[in-house]
């Protein structure tokens, strides 16, 4: 007999006890970075756990209100999230698993689900039910010193063995010492990049990373004559560091000091034990400059998909009718006029 079951969880000791049932997350799937989140003013944490038989999947996410609408739609935080698997789960009980999920979540009244789906730990299962958005790139931890050193390409490593030359230095924090610089830098960089407000972050955003006990996050500093020429937050989890929000002082890019920032934290996450170093994608998760630049780390490359799920067809519908502009955005009822 199959048992289907979905709880949904918002506390945090719920959040936690349904994360060990999976044998591998991220910092984007626990309660506190969702708790960040939700302080962001992005959604309200909530957490899906559907079993059948002892088999599962989980799908963290947040849920938003939709302006003068009774129902609701779901959304994942900033990252890589997306949904995680517990138990032997082979295809025919992954499509279970998901027509249950999915089946819940009409009969509850949202109208939509985007996700962002975590490229190490994918499921192939899910590639039917997302799209590809991009690439990713990551640095393998544990391969040895020499090894990783290889991988980069020759100007970085140039370019990392003059920033040492000409006296720079990169230290981190674990507390908000240097956190004014890292905002100046980072403000600076976003505007230079003509970013979306989205991404201009509140100082409380950060503190609120620095406090949390589910992970530990750290600001990096690149020190050039007493100057914070360059900054970075980093974010370490289990087997797993994430390059998460970065930013270099105008007039330093020539000096490129981003790329002593990343060996830096390599090295460090290596002495941790941590076997994987994302260092994230191109913007909007196309390939281009920032792309390239990753690149110059290492050739090791995963898939980044989205999840965009229309739950309430009607109500999808209408509520897009007046909206404009980008089709590819997605729900197209929340593009802002």
């Amino acid at each position: 007999m199959t048992m289907h079951n979905v709880s949904v969880f918002i506390k945090k000791s719920d959040w936690v006890q349904a994360l060990s049932k999976c044998e591998r997350c991220d910092f984007y799937h626990t309660w506190d970075y969702h708790n960040v989140s939700f302080f962001n003013g992005e959604g309200s944490p909530i957490l899906f756990d559907v079993n059948i038989n002892g088999r599962g999947l989980i799908f963290p996410l947040l849920e938003r209100s939709i302006e003068g609408e009774v129902k609701k739609d779901l959304t994942s935080v900033y990252g890589y999230p997306g949904p995680l698997l517990y138990g032997d789960v082979d295809e025919t009980y992954f499509n279970e698993l998901w027509s249950c999920f999915v089946s819940f979540l009409v009969d509850n009244g949202y109208v939509s689900l985007f996700s962002r789906c975590h490229p190490l730990y994918f499921n192939g299962y899910i590639k039917n039910h997302s799209d590809f958005s991009g690439e990713v790139v990551f640095i393998d931890l544990y391969l040895s010193e020499d090894e990783q050193w290889r991988f980069y390409r020759g100007n970085h490593r140039r370019d990392i063995n003059k920033l040492n030359k000409i006296g720079v230095v990169c230290h981190y924090d674990d507390d908000s010492s240097n956190l004014d610089e890292f905002i100046d830098n980072y403000y600076s960089t976003m505007n230079k990049l003509n970013a979306s407000d989205f991404y201009f972050f509140s100082r409380d955003y950060y503190l609120k990373l620095i406090e949390s006990t589910d992970f530990k996050a750290r600001l990096y500093s690149c020190v050039y004559n007493g100057e914070v020429i360059c900054s970075g937050f980093f974010v370490f989890f289990k087997e797993i560091v994430q390059y998460h929000l970065g930013g270099t002082k105008p007039g330093f890019y020539h000096l490129s000091p981003t790329k002593m920032m990343f060996d830096k934290v390599r090295r460090d996450a290596m002495e941790l034990g941590c076997k994987y170093f994302c260092l994230g994608g191109g913007v909007g998760g196309r390939s281009g400059s920032l792309f390239n630049f990753k690149l110059g780390f290492s050739k090791h490359v995963e898939e980044f998909r989205t999840i965009k799920l229309i739950l309430d067809e009607s109500s999808y519908r209408e509520l897009s009718s007046h909206a404009t502009g980008d089709d590819s955005f997605f729900p197209k009822y929340r593009i802002k006029p």
